[in-house]
C-alpha cells in the first residue's frame, strides 16, 4: 500500500528552485507595473520572481484571485526570469493584498 501523504519531487523541481516545491523568500516585494483602467475593470501587471513551472503559476493564481475584486488572473511564465502575472479587477487593488498573496504563494514581487 502507498503512502498517499508523501508526495516524489522530480530530480528537476528539486534543483530548479521551484517555491511550489521548496518556497522562495519573500522579502522585496514591490509592485512591477502601473495599473491601467479599462473601463470598467481595472487591468494590472505585476512582475512575480521564482515561479519557474506551470504549478508554481497556480499557487499565484489561486492566491490572487482569493483577493476581494479580482476577476480574472493571467500569468506569462517565464522560467529562470521575472514572470508577468496580470490581474483584472472591479477597483484599484490594495498593494499589500497583492504582496500578501504572492508571499503566500510562496513568492515575490520583482523590486522595481
Amino acid at each position: 500500500m502507498s503512502d498517499i501523504s508523501s508526495t516524489p519531487v522530480t530530480p528537476a523541481a528539486e534543483t530548479s528552485g521551484c517555491s511550489c516545491c521548496a518556497p522562495a523568500p519573500t522579502s522585496g516585494l514591490q509592485i512591477g507595473r502601473p495599473q491601467k483602467d479599462t473601463g470598467s475593470i481595472v487591468v494590472t501587471d505585476y512582475e512575480v520572481e521564482g515561479m519557474t513551472c506551470v504549478g508554481c503559476a497556480a499557487g499565484v493564481t489561486t492566491q490572487l484571485k482569493k483577493v476581494t475584486g479580482v476577476t480574472d488572473v493571467r500569468v506569462s511564465l517565464t522560467p529562470g526570469k521575472t514572470s508577468t502575472v496580470t490581474v483584472d479587477s472591479r477597483s484599484r487593488l490594495s498593494l499589500d493584498d497583492v504582496r500578501e498573496a504572492v508571499a503566500k504563494a510562496g513568492y515575490s514581487l520583482h523590486r522595481s
